[in-house]
């Protein structure tokens, strides 16, 4: 089954974040949030999260062609 491979890879990309979550960009939009957030970018797909102090939170994963997150209201 094709979809199996796509939804195992991001499972895996985020379990990753278990160690060094720190190895990810800021994310571009930065400038308009307070929190700061991260991305890792997974094939066509950025996965949007933020660190705390023993927690990795997952905001947001959508296809990266689309518009920016402070575009989005």
């Amino acid at each position: 089954m094709a979809a199996e491979p796509w939804w195992n890879g991001p499972i895996d990309q985020i379990l990753s974040l278990e160690t060094l979550p720190r190895r990810c960009s800021i994310i571009p939009e930065q400038k308009y949030f307070e929190q700061e957030m991260r991305h890792l970018i997974y094939a066509s797909h950025r996965i949007i999260f933020c660190i705390g102090e023993h927690t990795v939170t997952i905001l947001r994963i959508y296809h990266g062609a689309r518009k920016p997150l402070n575009a989005i209201r």
